[in-house]
């Protein structure tokens, strides 16, 4: 155990929780998450919080550390491909689609349309959305 693990499982006073860490890093083990790997994402998350900020170390190794984070790509880890070091093109595609989705709301509750962002016009479409369709669909 690195030392850095150490000082936050010497903080996990219960036997049942440490032997369900045990568990969980069992099950992750044998589901193919290499130990090196499995050190590094506790290592990242761990530098990551200031030591205060842990108050339950059992509930933050099993809640916060342990979890693979990104998206169903295996070979994600938080966004990056653990085999190569690049960015996760799948996870930088979901957080585009989640700032899209975000400006849309925004945009809606402003009263602008959701697409454009400019105010929609008398027939309760704006005008940008008006161009579109007519550039969408040829004239007879």
């Amino acid at each position: 155990m690195s030392p850095e693990i150490y000082v936050v499982m010497e903080r996990v006073h219960s036997d049942f929780v440490v032997r369900q860490i045990a568990r969980e890093v069992g099950r992750r083990l044998r589901e193919g998450t290499d130990a090196e790997r499995l050190h590094h994402r506790l290592t990242a998350r761990f530098a990551k919080v200031m030591l205060p900020e842990i108050r339950d170390p059992g509930r933050w190794l099993l809640g916060v550390a342990l979890p693979r984070w990104g998206c169903g790509y295996h070979d994600c880890e938080a966004g990056v491909l653990w085999s190569t070091g690049k960015d996760c093109e799948v996870c930088a595609e979901i957080v585009q689609d989640k700032a899209s989705a975000r400006r849309c709301a925004q945009r809606i509750e402003q009263g602008l349309c959701p697409e454009h962002g400019t105010c929609p016009g008398p027939g309760g479409r704006c005008v940008d959305c008006v161009l579109d369709d007519a550039t969408r669909t040829p004239a007879s």
